[in-house]
């Protein structure tokens, strides 16, 4: 599967851990939902993924690390969730990103350097 778009339909529940195992994921559409939990680290295995929107849901927990490993990532829309903690620096090691949206989250801390 390559793209998997399931935004506004109003799904509960959690990201499985078993989304590492969708290798050829390029895009994953799941904003305005009701999807909760953490981000799983497992999405880092996905490194094809292009674009990542999942605003507008009660994601919890803070950014995993392993979003470091998407080096083909474009767009990360996380906006609008219950993200906490710091921006992870790995962030700043895609070299393709241009889209990052996480404003309304309760994220602290300073922007790391490595994404300017």
């Amino acid at each position: 599967m390559k793209d998997l778009h399931i935004e506004k339909n109003g799904i509960t529940g959690i990201i499985p851990t078993e989304i590492g195992y969708l290798v050829n994921l390029q895009q994953i559409k799941f904003s305005r939902n009701d999807i909760t939990g953490n981000l799983p680290s497992e999405i880092g295995l996905c490194v094809q993924l292009r674009d990542i929107f999942g605003a507008h849901n009660g994601l919890v927990g803070s950014i995993p690390t392993h979003v470091g490993n998407l080096i083909a990532l474009y767009t990360l829309e996380i906006d609008y969730n219950g993200l906490v903690g710091q921006i992870p620096s790995e962030i700043g090691q895609l070299p393709l990103l241009k889209d990052f949206e996480i404003d309304g989250n309760n994220l602290t801390g300073s922007i790391p350097t490595e994404i300017g």
